[in-house]
């Protein structure tokens, strides 16, 4: 099954490529709905947010990593699968994918903020997160691998945790028998590492299911029956397990994706920004950072507004990342697969 589904991806043939389409598509969405998560709102009343934050955050943000759990799950299959693939090239490739960049953009970050702290102007330097960290070996140590605290580039905690994953993962697919019960009686299992587990041994499943065609009419009813459990459980109208309801949110998000991924400007969407999706997850949230703090340091107007949490991420630094991005494409190929993982 597996070598039919890469055969017709290769050709571009069937549900297999409407498939990968669409899941393009929910990477994109997804790494949008993490920079507009991780950007700045710190003054605005939130009666007047609510509907932003129960569409947005609530519902959409809620379900982001999950999905991409899922997804490393989900094509990870085909090398967990695959009798060909040694441990040793299963590992290699992890560490080439995931580890290197890991630390790549931790080192970097963390040299750019002991150079601020020591030589930047007031406006440039602070307290916050990024700058709790001594000159020290242990302090640079444990931010530079997320050692008791999270990554000094905070939103990589992601990718700590699917290191982890993603090499416990090989051993337990390739000896344990194989069930669907087990990701849900991870996701039971309280502890952060163990519920990703869960959710990328979901998607490593749904990779062994035959080939599935999404009926338009079916997907609009679940979507419709999810809003309303969104909206049931915001009011605390009832109750879910949240790993569940991560789970339901990233399944929504995916519907989502299919119903839209056949429209012209999604498909001009994804061709643009799906390349650079790692790219952008590493990068947006120092660049947000030294924004808002540049946009607060020169006393501009709508700071923490409304205006300002969309215009910081999609405005301002998403054109500039994906220039960037595109620049590296072309001038330094080697350097962007160093940070990037090649993925």
């Amino acid at each position: 099954a597996l070598k039919d589904e890469i055969a017709s991806v290769k050709k571009g043939e069937g549900m297999a490529s409407s498939r990968f389409q669409a899941i393009d598509l929910a990477r994109v969405i997804g790494i949008l709905l993490v920079m507009l998560g991780h950007s700045t709102l710190t003054s605005v009343d939130a009666k007047e947010t609510l509907p932003y934050y129960l569409i947005i955050t609530y519902l959409g943000y809620g379900g982001v990593l999950p999905l991409f759990f899922m997804l490393s799950g989900y094509f990870a299959a085909y090398k967990i699968d695959d009798d060909r693939v040694s441990v040793f090239s299963y590992y290699a490739n992890r560490v080439k994918a995931l580890v290197i960049p890991f630390l790549f953009w931790n080192a970097l970050v963390l040299a750019i903020v002991f150079a601020v702290k020591a030589v930047a102007s007031p406006m440039l330097r602070g307290h916050g997160f990024f700058f709790d960290v001594q000159p020290t070996f242990v302090s640079a140590i444990d931010a530079l691998l997320g050692i008791g605290r999270l990554p000094i580039v905070y939103q990589l905690w992601f990718v700590r945790d699917l290191i982890i994953v993603s090499f416990v993962a090989l051993p337990f697919c390739r000896v344990m028998p194989k069930s669907p019960v087990w990701p849900f009686l991870f996701m039971l299992v309280p502890i952060d590492q163990v519920q990703w587990l869960g959710c990328f041994l979901l998607g490593y499943y749904a990779m062994r299911l035959p080939s599935f065609n999404y009926n338009i009419k079916n997907v609009g009813v679940a979507l419709v029956l999810w809003a309303c459990l969104g909206v049931a459980l915001f009011f605390q109208l009832v109750s879910l397990y949240q790993p569940m309801f991560m789970i339901v949110n990233a399944l929504a998000m995916l519907g989502f994706s299919f119903l839209l991924s056949s429209l012209r400007i999604s498909k001009a969407a994804t061709s643009l920004l799906a390349p650079a999706v790692f790219f952008l997850y590493c990068i947006h949230e120092p660049t947000e950072t030294l924004v808002a703090r540049i946009w607060a340091g020169l006393h501009l107007p709508y700071y923490g507004s409304l205006f300002c949490w969309f215009v910081i991420p999609w405005g301002i630094v998403l054109p500039i990342a994906m220039v960037a991005f595109k620049m590296m494409s072309r001038y330094t190929p080697r350097l962007l697969t160093v940070m990037t993982g090649g993925r």
